[in-house]
């Protein structure tokens, strides 16, 4: 089966979209929420011109606010996540709080704006690679003190 090509989008001419009350256990906050309108309407102090695919869901499970977008192929997908404030995660973030955040996530992820998700993906790969080779070395070196030092206490 031959893959669609997403077309360009234009999100300013999608204000009419309704996202679903539910994903999961994700719940949505409502739309016309002040809360919610900076990410769908845009915050000129933080520099976002809005999208009107995106949607707010509190995750109660997982304490964790969700950001949500409905993407060219007409399919909700999560963009983010971060955690909320609760008794669970006290360090997580309030409302306004967290939208500022994830205002400034979409900012630096905006593929308009020269942002490349294939490089992005690549350089995490390495950095986990990098980490995983530094785990394994750690662990071959202190294998190795450890027979090392069995072996002397043996005498061998």
């Amino acid at each position: 089966m031959a893959r669609r090509e997403p077309p360009r989008e234009s999100t300013l001419a999608l204000a009419g979209v309704v996202p679903p009350e539910r994903i999961g256990d994700a719940v949505l906050i409502d739309p016309a929420d002040p809360l919610v309108q900076p990410l769908r309407k845009g915050d000129p102090t933080l520099g976002w011109e809005g999208d009107a695919r995106l949607a707010l869901y509190l995750h109660p499970p997982t304490s964790r606010w969700e950001l949500w977008r409905l993407e060219w192929d007409n399919v909700w997908r999560r963009a983010h996540a971060i955690p909320a404030q609760s008794k669970a995660e006290p360090a997580g973030l309030r409302g306004p709080d967290a939208v500022a955040t994830l205002i400034l996530w979409l900012v630096v992820h905006d593929a308009r704006r020269g942002f490349n998700a294939g490089a992005a993906v690549i350089d995490a790969t390495l950095a986990h690679e990098a980490r995983r080779d530094k785990e394994r070395a750690e662990f071959a070196e202190e294998a190795a003190n450890r027979l090392r030092h069995g072996l002397l206490k043996d005498g061998v």
